[in-house]
């Protein structure tokens, strides 16, 4: 498959096809220059989506959860410059921490998203997709900073509760394509590799990628890597886009853009280069890699140039 640096011509795949825009972090409060950039540069991807099927948005909504300046950047953007049925979120780990150590401050967290954004997973079906929206930071968590608390009986409501929903979605699906949206990829090169704070941690990763493997998912839309990636392995594409605060790779900020059909699931990344806001910087190494030795940080420096 072709993938291309900038906005082009689509492939054609058929004249019956429908468009979903995938945006990654909007991340109000991240960005090098400020949060009304970001709020800038989200706003513009949104006018762009603004006839778009669908728009699915891969978590890290803003950067501090309770922070009613960097929601309020967002708010201004979402629903009010998106058509609301339309779009489709999941939390991100700067949403719901699910690295954290307490309990209480992770029910906090999880109770703030439900009131500010909704549903913190779900699923929705357009014509050709099934698209299931998964809350990954409330599946990781009782293996990262509340492995301590994994008995806690809402804690485990909360994880195999969504669970078994992710399993019967999946199951019921019927359309051509089944598409899962997590804000964690569950692995960056290969599904043994050693947990990192990028990926879902290996007590978790096998029980997600056997039920997609037993029930057909080929295709998963994620976040929080800032880089743009696509990574096919085992049949399973999983897609991470930077989003539009900022990039940790030299493919900038920018969105996806699916055209799907019966048969086909094509994506399309769109670098966002809008004259009328301030581009966002490159951060070309992440501080995180310095704590994470063993993974090199050229797994991000995927390129997307004609013929590759």
């Amino acid at each position: 498959m072709m993938f291309l640096l900038s906005c082009v011509a689509a492939v054609a795949i058929g004249s019956e096809s429908e468009t979903i825009f995938y945006f990654g972090d909007p991340q109000i409060g991240f960005g090098k220059s400020g949060w009304r950039d970001d709020e800038l540069r989200f706003a513009s991807a949104a006018k762009s989506a603004s006839l778009a099927d669908a728009v699915v948005v891969a978590g890290d909504l803003v950067n501090v959860w309770n922070n009613s300046t960097l929601t309020g950047g967002f708010d201004w953007v979402w629903p009010a410059m998106f058509q609301k049925g339309k779009v489709h979120l999941v939390p991100g780990n700067h949403d719901v921490n699910s690295a954290g150590t307490n309990l209480n401050e992770f029910k906090s967290q999880l109770e703030h998203y439900h009131a500010t954004f909704g549903r913190d997973y779900h699923s929705f079906t357009t014509l050709y997709a099934t698209f299931i929206m998964v809350n990954s930071e409330s599946l990781i968590a009782p293996a990262l900073g509340l492995k301590g608390s994994r008995s806690d009986p809402w804690l485990v409501n909360q994880t195999e509760t969504q669970w078994a929903w992710l399993e019967s979605t999946l199951a019921a699906a019927t359309t051509p394509h089944k598409i899962v949206v997590s804000h964690h990829p569950p692995f960056l090169k290969s599904p043994s590799e050693t947990h990192v704070y990028w990926n879902w941690p290996l007590a978790i990763r096998p029980r997600l990628l056997s039920l997609l493997s037993k029930y057909g998912v080929q295709n998963m839309l994620c976040g929080h890597t800032h880089t743009t990636t696509n990574r096919t392995v085992n049949g399973l594409s999983i897609y991470t886009v930077a989003g539009t605060a900022r990039a940790f790779d030299k493919n900038g900020c920018g969105y996806q853009v699916l055209r799907i059909n019966s048969s086909h699931v094509h994506s399309e990344y769109v670098r966002q280069e809008d004259p009328a806001v301030e581009q966002c910087s490159p951060s070309l190494v992440h501080p995180d890699f310095e704590d994470q030795p063993n993974l090199d940080p050229d797994w991000a420096d995927v390129r997307w140039l004609v013929g590759e």
